[in-house]
Parts: structure tokens; sequence; C-alpha cells
């Protein structure tokens, strides 16, 4: 019997027991910056400076930021599953960021079960965070959507970091 993660702010489901080829994210060259944001006059880099900005804080509180991140663009009510391999006795925290300065995002991370895992998080105008801390090391999905945007199509970034 299939699991479903249930995004709670817009009550879209993802079948996480289904084959990751509906979900999994195709290794590809990153996309270029204007590709990105269709025009808006923003960028993947300024969706990824807000998410870098939002993590600042933990910085400080020890966490590593990692070099790597997820990007892309979504239209308004959309959601994006992204699958990341998370370790046990590790604790993380994921930032994202939003191009469009009125944007209301939000990032939500499940297990394989389709549990909601984060045990905190956290949204504000054009960034969103969710702390995660696994029980047990595998797969997780993390659901990046677009809530509100004066855009037709929104620049996003989602960084990440660990302790």
């Amino acid at each position: 019997m299939p699991q479903w993660v249930v995004n709670q702010s817009a009550i879209k489901q993802v079948n996480v027991a289904a084959p990751l080829r509906a979900i999994a994210i195709e290794p590809q060259a990153p996309p270029s910056a204007r590709d990105l944001g269709k025009g808006d006059g923003v960028t993947v880099e300024d969706a990824l400076s807000f998410a870098l900005e939002a993590a600042d804080p933990y910085v400080k509180e020890g966490f590593t930021v990692r070099d790597d991140y997820w990007c892309g663009d979504l239209p308004v009510k959309t959601t994006k599953a992204i699958v990341h391999q998370l370790f046990k006795g590790n604790e993380y925290w994921f930032w994202m960021g939003a191009a469009v300065k009125d944007a209301r995002i939000s990032v939500d991370v499940y297990d394989c079960e389709g549990n909601l895992a984060e045990i905190e998080a956290w949204a504000q105008p054009h960034a969103a965070a969710a702390r995660v801390v696994p029980k047990k090391t595998g797969s997780y999905y993390l659901i990046v959507e677009v809530e509100k945007s004066s855009a037709a199509r929104t620049t996003w970034a989602l960084a990440y970091g660990f302790r």
C-alpha cells in the first residue's frame, strides 16, 4: 500500500512509495540565471542570496552550509519534491529563498514513510526554513512550494547545512 506525503498548507499529495521516476531530479547541467525567472528581472543568485541570508544565524550556532543547492522556478500553488539522503546523528537545516520579495514559500521534510520529519520550521516573506534531526539514515523528501507571489513564476533556491 503506498504511503502519501501531504503538504498540509496546500493539501497536495506526493506518492513516496511510487517509483522515483515521478519525483526524482535527473542529473543535468545547472540552469543559467537567464533561464530562470522567465523575464521577471531576478536570478537564481538572488534567491540563493536570500536562502544564505536566512542561514547566517545558524552558521553562528555551528552549522556548516554545504556548497551544493537546488534551484528552479515554480508557479504559485505548485510543489516540487527533492529526494535527499540524511544521516542519523546529524542535525540539518534547509533554507529556501525566493527572488520575488513578496513571495510566500515553504519547505517541508518527510521521511520515506510519508511522516513529517521536521521538528521546527519558520517562514517569512521570500524565505522559509525547516530543521530535521533524522531518526534513521535514509532518503528524505524535501517538498518546496511557492504559496503566493506577485510573479507568474518565482525563482527559488534551497540550501542546507548540518552539524
